[in-house]
């Protein structure tokens, strides 16, 4: 890293941390305790070696539908007439080229879209319910609250391994043609990623300035710092230079614009770390209906105002108790085991 590169770094973070103030400070008041999260996620799940292996089966759409819409009736019966909304009014679409970037749910205009990309195998029926679950509480409120902007990706993935053991064990489906850990590898990825930009944010975070001098005030390995520094670097511009490409000769450049395209993974994220670990951990630990419950009144003036430690604690999740990460590592491995006594562990 050059001083150059250091000085554009920290003019990036300066904005960053505007922008994030505004926009996400959840993040930026938590930034240690992820930190600190993630590394003991990484280092626990090491001893796995995981694996995205799938069969194709051809599954047809009915037989997707059919199959979420019996999971959707076995979470709650009041869900039907939104699911059955998802056909009468246009609102999902199957691809059948992965002509979309990824599987989603969004709402323009409000209008609800839920677009899925096909994998012809029982994964179409986890994804189509993971998504439904976003427009369960994601469609109906015209105000949004930031704590279903925090739990949304929570509640999506607690109710998709639902449907995952749903499959497995009341349909008997065999899990190769679930990819029952996909979630998993998704968010050891995204884990990894975070090591990166999460120990930059930090480090900023306290010390205002990035530069060669902090590491003798961390207790930092040198060339993993400097490794971090250069990754995050060289991701921010990247994506500027990605804009300046897509801006020329049309718009006048926007600062905003592009800080909420830099921050857009970042924020992205760390909630669907959260909200993976979350949902194994009250997968055992929690009721159905309390979820079920939740998922309903994210958007209630209620819960709106409560904090996201409250709302954790009405669905049994007790940050504040030591036995916390034992018991959630446990879970995990229970789930890993429970599902693939073959298994290579390291």
């Amino acid at each position: 890293m050059t001083e150059e590169k250091y000085k554009k770094l920290n003019n990036y973070l300066n904005d960053i941390f505007i922008y994030l103030e505004k926009k996400d400070l959840f993040l930026l008041e938590n930034i240690y305790p992820m930190c600190e999260l993630n590394f003991k996620f990484n280092t626990f799940i090491e001893k796995y070696e995981l694996n995205n292996v799938q069969v194709e089966n051809n599954l047809s759409f009915n037989e997707v539908y059919s199959l979420g819409r019996e999971i959707i009736e076995s979470i709650n019966k009041n869900y039907l007439n939104d699911y059955d909304e998802l056909i009468d009014k246009g609102i999902l679409d199957f691809s059948y080229n992965n002509e979309y970037l990824d599987s989603h749910y969004s709402r323009i205009n409000d209008k609800s879209i839920i677009n899925i990309n096909r994998y012809f195998n029982y994964s179409d029926v986890r994804i189509l319910i993971h998504e439904f679950i976003h427009y369960t509480n994601g469609s109906k409120s015209e105000l949004l609250s930031i704590n279903q902007y925090l739990l949304t990706e929570y509640l999506s993935i607690y109710f998709e391994m639902y449907a995952i053991n749903f499959l497995i064990n009341k349909k008997h489906i065999s899990k190769k043609e679930i990819d029952y850990q996909g979630r998993l590898i998704n968010i050891k990825e995204k884990c990894e990623q975070f090591d990166y930009y999460g120990l930059i944010l930090l480090v900023y975070k306290y010390f205002g300035y990035i530069d060669k001098n902090n590491i003798e005030l961390l207790n930092i390995d040198k060339e993993q710092f400097d490794e971090a520094c250069l990754k995050v670097f060289n991701y921010f511009e990247k994506i500027e230079n990605n804009y300046n490409s897509e801006i020329r000769f049309k718009n006048e450049f926007n600062l905003n614009e592009l800080t909420s395209k830099q921050c857009l993974q970042i924020s992205s994220d760390y909630r669907y770390i959260l909200g993976t670990l979350f949902a194994f951990y009250t997968s055992k630990y929690s009721k159905l209906e309390d979820i079920v419950y939740l998922n309903d009144h994210i958007n209630d003036p209620k819960y709106a105002y409560m904090s996201i430690y409250e709302i954790l604690l009405s669905i049994g999740i007790d940050l504040n108790d030591e036995k916390f990460n034992e018991e959630l590592f446990n879970t995990i491995d229970e789930y890993i085991n429970k599902y693939d006594e073959s298994v290579k562990n390291r």
